[in-house]
């Protein structure tokens, strides 16, 4: 049998657009260090990072609405805008003060619609036969740009010449809100459905229904959206959400402030192997999700990311560290997309956009709770001991995300 293609040409240029993007995201993981430069402490660096998800978990509503309602194209643009307006507006942070929280609030805004609309809008152009193969492949561009960090480091940008750095990448996230004009507005399925109304009766010949749960997509309504969103059929794939990203937050803001208490050369290396291990897990392991089934992978995938951060909190040396990102990496490499694609697979296309806002929101929520916890836990009692908690949580929470949870739903389409 044929296997459809992934690599059309619109799916190229939202790949390619995706890679500029996300090197927002990425760079944003050298503030941490240009905070501490300044001054600021755990708790403080902490509290400011998390400002940003606070502001797009706010705004989460309303792009789930955008993406539904006015298309992919628009709400990636003013999201690619916004974002590079943060960025520029980092050279205006000289000081622990408001403006370091007002940048990241603007940043939260703008990377909370591209991150949701480039997976909402990259799960439109994929087949649906190989919508968690494609899925991996596309979030690949996600991460290569969190080689951004460690090349910085490596050629020279610490302490004050971090701010014009930072600035500097907003021309690039620019760029990459230009290049989505260039993708065909037919390319996008779930753009056009979207022009209709919800309840016009035509649409029901050409909406996916899905057999996956017991409810019918009857209403537009907020209530109906958060009663069909968090059905008990969903409730698994929510709190795995939140282990993982919490995690994922956690090592992003502190990774690289740990490594440099330590006394590292170069304390953004861990992000060489972290992308590393993400890069060869979807390069060359693709395929695995759909051949075990996807939800068979979120445990293992929790559990490896635990492991990591407890190798990390014991590591002194630089190979551990290092040990620790390629764990991770790995970790990530299978644990985002498969999450992506279940999620996409368990709700009607109609709510696409919106439970894909919920599921980045959630990103967002789990970063707000642990990175300024994670800050408390290494003023009062130390970097080892937070790292150790929250590994040991990510341990538990695998034991929760057990693929038994997840059987009620069909994910092969």
């Amino acid at each position: 049998m044929t296997l459809e293609p992934i690599w059309t040409r619109a799916f190229c240029l939202l790949t390619l657009s995706h890679l500029l993007g996300a090197l927002g995201y990425a760079s944003m993981l050298l503030l941490p260090l240009y905070l501490t430069f300044l001054g600021g402490s755990r708790s403080e660096v902490g509290l400011i990072m998390s400002s940003a998800h606070l502001a797009g978990l706010a705004t989460r509503p309303i792009v789930g609405w955008s993406l539904d309602r006015f298309g992919r194209h628009s709400s990636l643009i003013f999201g690619g805008v916004v974002t590079a307006l943060s960025l520029a507006a980092v050279y205006l942070i000289t000081a622990i003060d408001y403006t370091a929280y007002g940048v990241r609030i603007l940043f939260g805004i703008g990377e909370g619609f591209i991150f949701t609309g480039y997976f909402a809008f990259a799960a439109d152009l994929i087949p649906k036969s190989r919508r968690t193969e494609g899925l991996a492949l596309f979030g690949v561009a996600g991460l290569l740009p969190l080689l951004v960090n460690p090349i910085a480091d490596i050629t020279g940008f610490q302490g004050e010449d971090l701010r014009p750095f930072l600035a500097s990448v907003s021309i690039l996230v620019l760029l990459s809100a230009i290049l989505i004009l260039f993708i065909p507005s037919k390319a996008s399925k779930q753009s056009k459905m979207t022009e209709l109304p919800l309840d016009d009766s035509n649409n029901h010949a050409t909406i996916d229904k899905s057999p996956k749960d017991d409810l019918s997509v009857q209403s537009d309504s907020f209530k109906a959206t958060i009663v069909y969103l968090f059905a008990p059929h969903m409730r698994p794939l929510w709190w795995s959400t939140i282990a993982f990203a919490g995690a994922v937050a956690l090592l992003m803001t502190f990774g690289s402030v740990v490594s440099a208490s330590r006394g590292m050369i170069y304390p953004t290396a861990v992000w060489f192997t972290y992308v590393g291990g993400a890069v060869m897990a979807r390069l060359f392991g693709a395929k695995l999700p759909e051949k075990l089934g996807p939800a068979k992978l979120v445990a293992p995938s929790l559990s490896l990311y635990g492991v990591a951060l407890l190798i990390y909190a014991q590591s002194v040396e630089m190979w551990g560290m290092l040990l620790a990102g390629a764990l991770a990496g790995v970790a990530h490499g299978y644990c985002f997309p498969v999450l992506t694609s279940l999620i996409v697979s368990a709700v009607d296309e109609r709510y696409r956009g919106r439970a894909l806002a919920t599921f980045t929101g959630l990103w967002g929520g789990a970063a707000i709770i642990f990175a300024p916890l994670g800050g408390y836990i290494a003023d009062h009692w130390s970097d080892e001991r937070m790292l150790i908690f929250f590994g040991s949580l990510l341990l538990c929470a695998s034991v929760y995300a057990k693929p038994s949870r997840f059987i009620d739903q069909s994910f092969r389409d």
